[in-house]
Order: structure tokens, then C-alpha cells, then sequence
């Protein structure tokens, strides 16, 4: 009687990848510079940002799926636009698209927030 349902999702989001670009090893990226990267990386931006409804605080923990496989947010989320690490070799470039999960327990729990936030 008191055991309440978990939520889920009934849309998915996905953005288009802008531009991909390796990040120089030391180099940062995002908003005061919040990500420093520990060796070259592949990044690509994706036109996704927090004016779009995705949170700022997902930046810590929300990721990307490309070709399958998890790419983690780099730097913080901007108004318009998130840079993904992506893996080596996943011919992902400029046009394709990403897709980011809603796995509403997991993004809740990892910001700090309810389901319902």
C-alpha cells in the first residue's frame, strides 16, 4: 500500500553531433574549465544543453550511447551544447547522432534529485 512505482520513461532524447575534435592531453573543456584531460581524447559536441530541458548537474554523471557503447559527459552541461568522450575507433563524426538514456532511478540518484524532479 505505501510501496510506490517507479517512473518511466516515455520519450528518449537524442542530439546531433556538431563537431568532433581531439582534446589535447592537459587541455580542459566546459564552463571554468571543470574537465582537464588526462591524455588526448576524441570529443564530440552535441547540440544538447540545459536550455533544452537536460540538467546542468548531469554533467557529473550523464552519458551518451555511441554505436552501443557508453561515452561519458565531459566538462560541465552549457546552455546549448554538451562535449562526449568518445570511444577510440567508433566512427562516430559530424551529423550522426547520439542518444542519451533516461534511466530516470539512476539520473536521479547520480544529481542528487527525485524522479520527479
Amino acid at each position: 500500500a505505501g510501496q510506490r512505482a517507479a517512473l518511466r520513461s516515455v520519450a528518449a532524447i537524442e542530439a546531433q553531433v556538431l563537431q568532433v575534435r581531439t582534446l589535447p592531453q592537459g587541455q580542459s573543456v566546459g564552463y571554468s574549465a571543470t574537465f582537464v584531460a588526462p591524455a588526448d581524447l576524441r570529443l564530440a559536441i552535441v547540440n544538447l544543453g540545459y536550455a533544452d530541458g537536460y540538467l546542468r548537474l548531469l554533467g557529473r554523471a550523464g552519458h551518451a550511447l555511441a554505436v552501443g557503447v557508453r561515452c561519458p559527459i565531459r566538462g560541465v552541461v552549457s546552455m546549448d551544447l554538451i562535449a562526449v568522450e568518445l570511444p577510440p575507433g567508433a566512427g562516430i563524426t559530424e551529423g550522426d547522432w547520439l542518444s542519451f538514456p533516461l534511466d530516470l532511478p539512476a539520473l536521479a540518484q547520480a544529481a542528487g534529485l527525485t524522479q520527479y524532479e
